[in-house]
Formats: structure tokens, C-alpha cells, sequence
């Protein structure tokens, strides 16, 4: 039996914009997936490129013009969680929950991750109280 779960565009649209403030809901969005690997196999960001002279979405991951590329807070949120993936999730909670912005959770996501590799434990956690 084969399952794949793939989850579509996950940028965050608040103003249409990308910004700091989007990158780090992305972020919280982004460990829930995460915490939720075992049903959660991939993820796209869409749309990706766009021409600073002419576009048809926004916000998009990496704004270009004939001479320059400018990679934004939402391409290094990707390059982070690319970098950082882990081989086996682990339990991560506060108060005796996933640690996923709960009203007891004081605006607080994050996830860990067991990398066999480099034998190391990664954790993320963002704080989206502003």
C-alpha cells in the first residue's frame, strides 16, 4: 500500500506581501508538518519566482529583474527546514501538549528532530506573538 500526503502552497498571503512577519507564521506552519511527518510527506511553496517589472501572484519565494535575484524570508525559512530535517521526529510538548501555539503556549510552535547522520538533535520553535 502506498500513501502520500502532499500539502500545497503554504505561504502565508497576509497583505499580499512577503515579510518577516509572514515568514515566521510559515515557519509555525511548518512545524506542525514537521511534528506530523509520519502523514505529511512533502510540501510545495507556490508560486516561486517572479519578475519585479511584471507578476501575477504575490507574495512569491525569489523576486528577479535582468541583473539580480533576491531570495526572501520565506526562501530562508525553506533553506531552513531543508537543511534541518532530521531523520526521525520526536515528541516535543508543553504542558503536556505539542508545543503548537495553544492558548497556554504563549504564541510558541516549534519541533525536534533525531538527525542519524550527525547525531544531533535539531529543534525549532518560533514565537508568533509579534
Amino acid at each position: 500500500e502506498i500513501r502520500l500526503s502532499l500539502v500545497g502552497s503554504e505561504m502565508c498571503i497576509r497583505d499580499r506581501w512577503n515579510h518577516f512577519n509572514a515568514a515566521l507564521l510559515e515557519t509555525a506552519f511548518m512545524t506542525g508538518m514537521e511534528r506530523n511527518a509520519d502523514v505529511i510527506h512533502m510540501a510545495t511553496y507556490a508560486p516561486l519566482f517572479a519578475r519585479t517589472e511584471g507578476w501575477q501572484w504575490r507574495p512569491d519565494m525569489i523576486w528577479f529583474d535582468n541583473l539580480h535575484a533576491v531570495r526572501t524570508s520565506s526562501y530562508y525559512v525553506q533553506q531552513l527546514f531543508s537543511r534541518n530535517k532530521g531523520s526521525q521526529v520526536l515528541p516535543l510538548t508543553m504542558n503536556q501538549k505539542p508545543v503548537a501555539g495553544n492558548d497556554d503556549q504563549d504564541s510558541l510552535f516549534a519541533s525536534a528532530v533525531w538527525d542519524n547522520d550527525t547525531r544531533e538533535i535539531i529543534v525549532k520553535v518560533v514565537d508568533t506573538s509579534g
